[in-house]
């Protein structure tokens, strides 16, 4: 957890440089909200304390990243505290949780509180104009666009470069759920650009879709669970006209490893060839 941490503070002072030092309450609601939503839960239920191990701390944090910085704080409180207590907690904790709590959280938020998620007429960022004179590098490096961790694309693969170093995520299925979410676009007839370089697809990848308690083990089925969200993701931006796709396609696709894990499996396998 603390080598999450360490590859997501690219991505928050990105979120910091372009919406304002604002974001970090966001953040800190969003920690906070769920470290006290995991003790007291655990006090509840007399279960041994389990804060020490910062899932709670990267719980909260990924949930804030996923919003907009002019959310309300409250929703934030409450997403933190339904992926941390429903989605992780009611199902025994870390690692036993069968689907992505930020992804779930933030689809709880959206059917919950749509209309908190849209921009007020008197938001400014801290910074409206491009980094950049291109508009290639721009979306790359960083653009007032999206959610908190979604604003600088460079960040987020810096962050996941170091994870796959430090062997806490596998490279296989971020780079095939981009790689296929290219594939998706091209054949669906648009632009790979426009739709590909979006920080909610990258930040998915990396940080939901290559998490490794609700993702298939071996390589073959990380490979077809990034297949599956590269085309999912793609499907529900492009032809459902919903930014928010790829985590949508996090919390489906891990409803299907289980199904995936058990189908690439070496004894499977095995018992096919026979």
């Amino acid at each position: 957890m603390i080598d999450v941490l360490i590859a997501l503070l690219p991505v928050i002072v990105a979120g910091m440089y372009f919406y304002g030092f604002s974001t970090l309450g966001v953040i800190a609601v969003g920690a906070v909200a769920s470290v006290i939503a995991e003790a007291v839960f655990n006090v509840i239920v007399k279960r041994k304390q389990t804060i020490k191990d910062l899932s709670a701390v990267v719980t909260g944090i990924i949930v804030a990243l996923i919003l907009p910085p002019y959310i309300p704080l409250w929703v934030v409180a409450v997403g933190s505290i339904f992926a941390t207590v429903v989605v992780k907690l009611f199902f025994g904790g870390l690692g036993n949780n069968f689907m992505n709590p930020a992804g779930a959280a933030k689809a709880f938020i959206i059917a919950s509180w749509a209309a908190t998620m849209i921009k007020p007429s008197d938001f400014s960022a801290e910074r409206t104009a491009p980094v950049f004179d291109s508009k290639l590098l721009s979306m790359i490096v960083g653009q007032v666009k999206g959610n908190i961790g979604e604003v600088s694309i460079a960040a987020i693969l810096l962050g996941g470069l170091y994870l796959v170093i430090r062997r806490k995520i596998s490279i296989v299925t971020p780079l095939t759920a981009i790689l296929s979410s290219a594939a998706m676009a091209a054949l669906l007839g648009y632009d790979v650009q426009s739709k590909v370089l979006v920080g909610s697809l990258f930040f998915a990848a990396v940080f939901m879709a290559g998490e490794p308690y609700t993702t298939p083990k071996s390589a073959l089925a990380q490979a077809i669970f990034g297949l599956g969200f590269g085309i999912v993701s793609m499907i529900i931006m492009i032809l459902g006209y919903n930014s928010e796709g790829p985590y949508y396609a996090v919390i489906i696709l891990n409803l299907f490893t289980p199904v995936i894990d058990h189908f690439t499996s070496k004894k499977t396998v095995k018992e096919a060839a026979k």
